[in-house]
């Protein structure tokens, strides 16, 4: 667990539009795990309203990849929303 998932999704954000704009323009889906964990799971609602604000949209789902609570829903709404994703054939070249 983190002491800040917050703050976590953060610089990972960050990390990632400075190693690559054009990825970190991409579409996410978000995901809090360790809702099994007494104090994940505790914190679970303000933690989930905290990161939709900050990845600005709700694809924001709370799983357990231990107990595997919400793992298929997860994957059933990650093939929704591939599936809706128009494809795309001309990507730009890969930063060095």
């Amino acid at each position: 667990t983190s002491d800040d998932p917050l703050g976590d999704f953060t610089t990972i954000n960050r990390e990632l539009r400075e190693y690559d704009p054009f990825l970190a323009d991409k579409p996410q889906v978000v995901v809090l795990n360790k809702i099994d964990v007494p104090e994940v799971s505790e914190q679970m609602d303000e933690l989930l309203s905290k990161l939709r604000e900050a990845a600005g949209h709700t694809r924001v789902l709370p799983i357990s990849a231990a107990t595997t609570e919400r793992v298929s829903e997860l994957m059933g709404r990650l093939k929704k929303f591939v599936d809706s994703r128009p494809v795309v054939d001309d990507l730009p070249p890969i930063p060095e």
